[in-house]
């Protein structure tokens, strides 16, 4: 689906990718404790379609895979999106699509959205739009996690506060949770007011 927003001028994302382990994917300790702290975030064990926004070369996407039953993971990046094929060759239910998410937004409803260390490319205009999307492609009692590098960097158009502050003022659901070290700020928002005790009859 065409969006018809301007593009801010972006990274050649093709570049890190190139490296045998972009951003240490592979071999940080905090790399794998995002991830680990993001699976825990999500506030269901499984899920019918999930959205990944920028799934780099698939090192999340193989755990969301084992919790969805489809699961659209999307990168700007060709060499990205060649390589995360390549780590998950022979997974049917992942749908790899690689698009500018300003231009093009994927088709389907979406019980989870992922937004992880994207958001700050994106001017506050363009995510507002992305944000849009999010809730307008949302299935019922839908989440979205958002996950971001804390600290200042050159490429970034917009910082972490700013990413995150966008998304809570233009979504139209409650904030669920909020995690933060000093490195990394993860923030769930759902549609459903719902507790995950209340859910399972818990209290």
């Amino acid at each position: 689906m065409s969006t018809g927003m301007r593009v801010t001028a972006r990274p050649d994302f093709d570049v890190p990718h190139r490296d045998a382990d972009p951003w240490g994917y592979e071999r940080s300790w905090y790399e794998e404790r995002r991830r680990m702290l993001t699976l825990a975030s999500l506030v269901k064990p499984r899920f019918s379609h999930v959205l990944e926004l920028g799934c780099s070369t698939g090192r999340m996407t193989a755990h969301l895979a084992a919790r969805a039953e489809r699961v659209t993971a999307v990168d700007i990046s060709p060499v990205a999106i060649d390589k995360a094929r390549a780590r998950l060759p022979d997974v049917p239910h992942i749908d790899w699509q690689c698009a500018d998410l300003t231009q093009h937004w994927p088709e389907g409803r979406f019980d989870a959205v992922l937004l992880c260390d994207i958001g700050y490319y994106w001017s506050e205009a363009e995510l507002r739009g992305i944000v849009g999307h999010v809730a307008a492609s949302a299935a019922d009692d839908a989440m979205l996690l958002a996950a971001h590098w804390r600290h200042p960097f050159e490429q970034a158009t917009i910082s972490t506060q700013t990413v995150h502050a966008c998304i809570a003022g233009t979504l139209p659901w409650q904030r669920y949770s909020r995690s933060e070290d000093p490195d990394l700020l993860i923030e769930v928002w759902r549609s459903s007011p719902l507790s995950i005790a209340r859910e399972e009859g818990l209290v």
